[in-house]
């Protein structure tokens, strides 16, 4: 169901004697009070009951791409502009306030999808920037204010979320969170963190894909906004896991593997977390695992001595034609592992046939 009604709809119920004019006023002040109420119902749409879709809610014309093109050339205008005016602060802290405000029409009134996920980016990284410059002037500490700077930003993206419910403003909280996660050991444990930085994004990676998979598991049909939360929330955990898994395995050298053997590594990683990407219905962790898949499938056409323009056209027909087979078998390969796992974990995700 369409998530308002719009002037010209009961306009033209009104035209057909299918309402009269006092119950479309009446319906129309309904409308406008619940989604007052249930703020978040605005960004459903009618294709949310197609959950096999995994239909996610970007622009609804090109009103909002060019809404956020001015929302991106804005906000960076007057940032810039601070620095005139001999306040360091005043650019950062004006631009926040221009955002917030910006964020109270285009998202909370408007619910313009696309705008927002620049304003709710724009609110964290202004506040971040804020109070790290704060910090700065009244510590003198790099380290510690990095801390506070990712400790703004997480407070702005929080208030931004308990505002307007925005799904992608949960992906930007998460991703604070990692961040002050992240500055906080490095400044407090620098060595420990520089040796171990690996397993420490996988931690945050699996945290991230935890807190994606509670809200999967609350909607396995996907009606609701937590399929939308969940789904930035895989994206934001996905990389982070590949990544780190890569990183543990063979080090930092995906560009340039090492032997038919770290190839194999490579393919073996994201052939595994595909199959976790099509059993919970997620293709988010496999588009994490493309490059480094691109990578591996180089490394490996390389063997047969061809040119360097055949390695990159081969990997690029292999790795094309593998994403569109998936893509158009999607539902068959996904059912037929549905029925290898145990029913009582099948019954949790997104029923076969989605």
């Amino acid at each position: 169901m369409p998530s308002d009604i719009r002037a010209e709809d009961l306009g033209a119920a009104v035209t057909a004697g299918l309402l009269s004019p006092s119950q479309a006023a009446a319906l129309s002040a309904f409308v406008e009070a619940r989604r007052k109420a249930n703020p978040a119902d605005a960004f459903l749409t009618d294709d949310d009951a197609d959950a096999g879709a995994e239909n996610i809610h970007f622009a609804r014309g090109f009103h909002d791409i060019f809404m956020t093109i001015g929302v991106a050339m804005l906000l960076p205008g007057i940032v810039l502009a601070g620095p005139m005016t001999g306040l360091p602060l005043l650019g950062s802290g004006l631009a926040l306030i221009a955002a917030w405000a910006l964020a109270e029409f285009l998202t909370g009134r408007r619910r313009l999808v696309l705008p927002s996920i620049a304003l709710v980016i724009a609110v964290a990284l202004l506040a971040g920037m804020f109070t790290s410059g704060a910090s700065k002037l009244i510590f003198g500490n790099g380290g510690l204010a990095l801390i506070v700077g990712t400790v703004g930003g997480l407070a702005a993206a929080l208030a931004f979320y308990l505002r307007f419910r925005l799904p992608f403003a949960l992906a930007v909280l998460a991703a604070a969170v990692i961040a002050m996660f992240f500055a906080v050991l490095a400044y407090v444990l620098p060595v420990f963190t520089a040796a171990h930085l690996p397993l420490l994004a996988l931690v945050a990676g699996l945290c991230a894909f935890t807190a994606a998979m509670s809200q999967d598991l609350s909607d396995p049909k996907r009606r609701t906004l937590r399929a939308d939360n969940a789904f930035w929330l895989h994206l934001l955990a996905a990389p982070l896991i590949v990544h780190a898994l890569i990183g543990m395995l063979i080090g930092d050298n995906a560009r340039d593997l090492q032997g038919i053997g770290d190839a194999g590594v490579v393919i073996a990683i994201v052939a595994a977390l595909g199959i976790i990407a099509i059993l919970i219905d997620r293709r988010a962790m496999l588009v994490s695992g493309l490059a480094y898949v691109g990578f591996a499938l180089a490394r490996l056409v390389r063997e047969t001595d061809i040119s360097a323009l055949g390695v990159t056209a081969l990997t690029l027909v292999i790795l094309g034609a593998a994403v569109v087979a998936l893509g158009s078998g999607w539902r068959p390969v996904r059912n037929a592992l549905l029925r290898l796992v145990p029913r009582s974990f099948a019954s949790l995700l997104p029923p076969a046939g989605m």
